[in-house]
C-alpha cells in the first residue's frame, strides 16, 4: 500500500493548537535573547542567540504541559551546535524545531546520519494517487518547523513548516513534500506592499488578529 502524505492544510487543521502553542514559545524565545543582549549591554550575538531561543521556548513548552526535548537528548551530534533545535512529539506527527537555513529555507542535515535518516520519509501527495489505489498516511508524519528573524532586535520574522522528503550533505540535496509559512510577522512589508493577504495555514495567536498584516 502506497504513503499518502496529507497536505499542509490538513496539518494545520489537525494541529493547530499545538503550531499556535509552538509559534508562541519562539516569540518569547525571540524576546529572551534580545533581552539577555540588552542585560549585557550588547547587539544580540547571533552565535548564542538560537541557544537562548531555545531555552525559552522549551521552558515555555514545559509550562504549558507540553513535553519537548532537547534534539542531542535524542542523537546528538557535534556538527549541530550552532543549530540544535528541539523534539516534539504528538498523535500522528514529531516536528523538530531548528532555525531556517538562509532565505527561510529548510536546514541541511549535513553530515548527521540521524537527520539523513529523518529527512528521508517518500511518499506521495493525493494528485499523484490513483483514485482507486489504497493509500493511507504514514505512521508518523516527520516535520520541520523552523523559524527566522529580522533586524537588530532579533525579532521573530516567519515560521514555516515543511515536511521532509530526502536531504544529504549539500543544499542541492535538500527537497520537501512541501514547506509552507504557517506565521508572518506583523507589518512585514517588500517594496512597499503588505505582504499577502490571510490563508488557512495562517497561525492565529491570542494577542493577534492573524498571523500576517496588521
Amino acid at each position: 500500500m502506497k504513503t499518502l502524505i496529507p497536505t499542509p492544510a490538513e496539518v494545520v487543521t489537525t494541529h493547530r493548537s499545538l503550531l499556535r502553542l509552538l509559534v508562541e514559545a519562539l516569540r518569547r524565545g525571540t524576546i529572551h535573547a534580545l533581552e539577555y543582549a540588552d542585560w549585557k549591554e550588547e547587539d544580540v550575538d547571533r552565535a548564542i542567540a538560537s541557544a537562548l531561543v531555545r531555552k525559552e521556548a522549551k521552558r515555555h513548552l514545559i509550562r504549558e504541559g507540553q513535553s519537548a526535548e532537547n534534539e542531542e537528548e535524542v542523537d546528538y551530534e557535534a556538527e549541530f551546535l550552532p543549530n540544535l533545535g528541539l523534539i516534539v512529539s504528538a498523535p500522528g506527527v514529531q516536528i523538530r524545531i531548528l532555525r531556517s537555513a538562509p532565505n527561510c529555507m529548510l536546514p541541511v542535515p549535513g553530515h548527521s546520519e540521524s537527520r539523513k535518516k529523518y529527512y528521508t520519509q517518500m511518499g506521495l501527495m493525493f494528485e499523484d494517487i490513483a483514485p482507486d489505489e489504497p493509500a493511507q498516511p504514514p505512521a508518523v508524519l516527520r516535520l520541520i518547523l523552523h523559524w527566522s528573524t529580522v533586524g537588530k532586535d532579533y525579532e521573530l520574522d516567519r515560521v514555516y513548516l515543511g515536511c521532509p522528503s530526502e536531504g544529504g550533505e549539500t543544499r542541492d540535496s535538500v527537497k520537501s513534500h512541501w514547506d509552507e509559512p504557517i506565521w508572518r510577522r506583523h507589518n512585514l512589508e517588500v517594496d512597499g506592499q503588505v505582504q499577502a493577504e490571510v490563508t488557512d495555514l495562517d497561525i492565529y495567536l491570542d494577542d493577534e488578529a492573524t498571523g500576517t498584516g496588521r
